[in-house]
């Protein structure tokens, strides 16, 4: 189009003589492309912008996804770590329902001390231990210390029942029975507590030691802990208990 706008000038000038300066025809064609450069400029313009505004949305996705992920993320340990505290504080009370069944026994002690002294004088010594343990303040024991005297207990219960055999007047008591009734339900509560409390403990422990949740329990300190056991003495105890009441 150039070309014949500028031939089309030319002509006009050689037909009617007429002489145009040079920086006229020079003019001519830049006001002739301006719009076209501009055209192009333009399109070059928005095509940058284009670009500038999909790479911004693309980045922008991309940031969305990486909040999406560490939310999940975030949600997810807040959970383990929820779970964590409530399953520790399930074992804790669990354990607490044993303790009150363990001090409920604790206070059984002077009974079964004094029931045996009436018809045994010389069987106390049988009991010297968990008299010993008897004056002490039962607030002031730690969980170990309830533990050894639970199994110091059961062993005087042992020997307990082993001198009610040998002492027909004992065993036929009035107040034997009623010990024995005590003891009877007292260890029915102290094994259903305990069953509480072990399976509180294998739930925590689970969860303590399985992936993923270990590794927040790894970070804030829950530490695995131990089921409550029960001893031989308490076995021998039931045992005995057994044979009693047939």
């Amino acid at each position: 189009m150039m070309i014949i706008g500028n031939s089309f000038l030319f002509g006009f000038c050689q037909i009617y003589s007429v002489n145009i300066p040079l920086y006229i025809l020079l003019y001519s064609q830049i006001l002739f492309y301006f719009p076209v450069l501009f055209f192009i400029f333009d399109a070059i313009k928005l095509l940058r912008i284009h670009k500038y505004r999909k790479r911004q949305e693309d980045a922008r996705h991309i940031v969305m996804t990486i909040l999406i992920i560490i939310a999940v993320v975030v949600v997810i340990f807040i959970a383990i770590y929820n779970s964590l505290v409530r399953k520790r504080n399930e074992t804790e009370n669990a354990f607490a329902a044993i303790d009150v069944m363990l001090k409920k026994r604790y206070d059984l002690i002077p009974n079964l001390v004094t029931t045996v002294k009436e018809y045994a004088e010389h069987e106390k010594s049988t009991f010297a231990q968990i008299t010993e343990m008897r004056n002490k303040s039962y607030a002031s024991f730690s969980n170990q210390d309830k533990e050894n005297l639970d199994s110091a207990f059961s062993q005087a219960c042992t020997h307990f029942f082993a001198i009610a055999e040998n002492y027909p007047q004992l065993k036929a008591s009035e107040n034997f029975e009623q010990l024995q009734r005590a003891l009877n339900e007292t260890e029915e509560q102290l094994s259903a507590a305990r069953r509480t409390f072990n399976a509180c403990v294998t739930d925590y422990n689970n969860a303590v030691q399985t992936f993923p949740s270990n590794l927040l329990a790894g970070m804030f300190g829950f530490t695995r802990k131990s089921v409550f056991s029960i001893s031989e003495q308490e076995r021998t105890v039931l045992n005995v208990n057994n044979l009693l009441n047939q």
